[in-house]
């Protein structure tokens, strides 16, 4: 196609007889007329994008860097850490912070009188439009009707027809609607996000649960289930770990941290979440963002603040205690209880190389200078940390 036809197509005033005689492209609705005759290159330049209204394509957040609309978001843990109670919250939320959105919470692992009991029903109930909750445990009365799990992936996708725009499936847990697929496998990996990425191409929001290896010896960490796929894939990944008896957290509530895996976007980061377990038949918001800085310490780190702290607190006066006398102090905290030995706290080295210039400027305040005996590192609490 000559250079000047192009343009014109591309501004939708080409010339008929002369998109006709190239044998490329069609007036007015710009389709191919002969693809045959189209190289690779051309191909993909009629395919370029580009646009003079960026601001139609930029990043809308349900929940500002946690939730994206129209992506693909992996929350995973072990088992029996919460991650229903927060998708539910999540759910809850959406449908009274947007009336445009649409929820549909597919369940493929809890028993229908578990979603009555945690109080969902009464909610679904108020709000039939928009929430709506579908459970494998449920036979529907007719045939037609059946959701059939095992293979629900793929039938959504191949419904072309169906418009996912305002749509948030949040699906727990994503193993129960994978039919035969080897999780461990890329090659099964990629085919079940070829058909979430069909549905995100039609507007869907999906939020899926997953599950992590065994952990053993009280070990905690962050690998997901599977191929590295169920990281490498979605939008946005959260390792979820429950701390409500770590901290003073309200009765018939739960905090979450969530500790970002996967940042595709700009501003996506750690969550800490309360939720308000007591509430979810209401049309109160059940969810309460808090600091991520004060409450993401994991077993370990938090082991390991609770010697720190009570170190740093015989400083009465808060002018310090230097590098020297507070390691003879936790030394002598930490030998002979055999914490070190099970991975319960943090040694030394770590300590003072690591825990505690992650925790400056937050729990803690490292102060360096000189004095008559030369230079000095000094720790004292952060008494306006909250």
């Amino acid at each position: 196609m000559s250079e000047a036809n192009e343009k014109a197509h591309r501004n939708g005033n080409c010339d008929e007889q002369s998109c006709k005689k190239e044998k490329q492209i069609l007036p007015q609705n710009g389709e191919i007329c002969n693809t045959a005759d189209l190289n690779i290159v051309e191909k993909l330049k009629l395919n370029a994008f580009c646009t003079d209204e960026p601001e139609r394509y930029k990043a809308v957040w349900l929940f500002e860097n946690f939730i994206k609309q129209s992506g693909i978001h992996n929350i995973y843990s072990v088992a029996g850490k919460g991650k229903t109670w927060l998708a539910w919250a999540v759910a809850h939320d959406l449908v009274l912070a947007n009336a445009d959105v649409k929820v549909f919470i597919i369940d493929g692992d809890n028993p229908i009188d578990l979603f009555i009991e945690r109080g969902l029903n009464d909610f679904a109930l108020n709000h039939r439009e928009n929430f709506h909750y579908i459970s494998l445990a449920k036979d529907a009365s007719e045939p037609n009707l059946q959701i059939y799990g095992a293979n629900l992936f793929e039938r959504l996708a191949s419904d072309t027809g169906a418009d996912f725009t305002n749509s948030v499936f949040v699906f727990d847990s994503v193993q129960d609607f994978t039919a035969d697929a080897d999780i461990t496998k890329d090659k099964d990996t990629n085919q079940i996000f070829a058909q979430l990425k069909s549905m995100r191409k039609r507007g869907a929001t999906i939020i899926f649960l997953h599950h992590q290896p065994k952990q053993y010896d009280g070990a905690e960490n962050n690998i997901c289930k599977g191929s590295t796929g169920w990281i490498n894939h979605p939008d946005i990944a959260y390792w979820l770990s429950n701390r409500t008896n770590f901290y003073d957290i309200q009765t018939g509530c739960q905090l979450f941290v969530l500790q970002a895996q996967k940042e595709r976007y700009k501003g996506v980061r750690g969550q800490a979440i309360i939720v308000n377990t007591g509430k979810m038949a209401s049309d109160e918001q059940v969810m309460e963002f808090a600091s991520y800085d004060k409450y993401s310490l994991d077993h370990q780190e938090w082991m390991t603040w609770e010697i720190v702290k009570e170190i740093l607190s015989i400083d009465t006066q808060n002018i310090g205690i230097k590098q020297k006398d507070f390691i003879d102090k936790y030394l002598a905290k930490s030998k002979g209880k055999e914490r070190l030995l099970k991975g319960e706290i943090y040694g030394i080295n770590r300590v003072i190389t690591s825990f505690l210039p992650s925790q400056n400027g937050k729990r803690v305040i490292i102060d360096r200078g000189t004095d008559g005996s030369g230079k000095f590192v000094k720790y004292k609490l952060n008494k306006d940390f909250r």
